[in-house]
């Protein structure tokens, strides 16, 4: 069974006093368009651009950081971002909870917990109602094993932003963990009433469901989920155990199938043992 927590990264625009009068400048502009659109690897290309025609240029470094963010080369976006560090007199101080609370996502995802929780620790000494920051560390404290704390994280998050579907969600997976089965559905049903379309949520509530052996209550969530992300690896996973346990042996293999195909490991042993002849 797999559930899933949601990280939030949010960016703000750097320019320094001088930065309209840089020369790189306008390609860093250009680079920002780029990334509006998404169009995050022309992006990159464009900052790098920048770099070139004018060597530590920090709006340049400052946006490839969050862009390398973007396409997931997190190794990357760890070294221009910490790179910044070195201007915190030519920086706002503001600036810095995003850098921290962007490269804190970075090594969660590059499983350097410890250092993780050291970057939310400080995105939040810069700013204490930084609700994404409270978020992000909530998820660092799970994956050490801090339940409660990282409930703690959640709950001051939503005591900030009453409206923080995220936090009700990865709160209401801390609780399921903690076999609160109540108050997990209760989180999580308030992340759907913010957010209909949080394909998340519906996994984590169908997960919930199946766990308390609701299985057909499981698979509706659980088909909500992948009308929203048809390529949602672990709602597949969790549709075929509930499938299993009604006895929809073909359905279950189909959708561990699926899942495997999607990159599921935790489907291929359940496929193989029930499915394989």
């Amino acid at each position: 069974m797999e559930k899933m927590r949601t990280l939030i990264c949010v960016v703000a625009i750097l320019c320094l006093n001088a930065c309209l009068r840089s020369p790189a400048y306008k390609i860093v502009l250009e680079g920002r368009e780029m990334a509006k659109r998404n169009n995050f690897e022309g992006a990159i290309r464009a900052y790098e651009d920048a770099i070139r025609l004018e060597p530590g240029n920090i709006e340049a470094y400052y946006s490839r950081g969050f862009a390398k963010y973007e396409v997931k080369d997190y190794e990357g976006a760890i070294e221009d971002l910490t790179y910044l560090e070195d201007f915190k007199g030519k920086i706002a101080k503001d600036n810095f909870k995003y850098i921290f609370n962007t490269r804190g996502n970075a090594n969660y995802f590059l499983g350097n917990n410890e250092a993780a929780l050291k970057d939310h620790n400080a995105a939040i000494s810069v700013d204490p109602k930084f609700t994404a920051a409270y978020g992000n560390r909530g998820n660092v404290k799970m994956l050490l094993g801090d339940t409660l704390g990282a409930i703690a994280d959640y709950s001051f998050a939503i005591s900030i932003k009453p409206g923080d579907f995220a936090a009700y969600n990865n709160r209401g997976v801390a609780k399921s963990d903690l076999k609160d089965y109540l108050g997990a559905m209760t989180g999580i049903n308030k992340a759907i009433r913010y957010n209909k379309d949080y394909e998340d949520a519906y996994n984590n509530r169908g997960l919930v469901k199946l766990r308390i052996k609701d299985y057909e209550g499981a698979i509706r969530d659980l088909d909500k989920a992948i009308a929203l992300a048809d390529n949602f690896t672990f709602a597949y996973n969790n549709r075929g155990d509930a499938k299993h346990q009604l006895n929809e042996t073909a359905g279950a293999c189909e959708d561990w199938a699926k899942a495997i195909e999607l990159g599921s490991e935790e489907a291929k042993v359940s496929w193989e043992k029930y499915c394989k002849r």
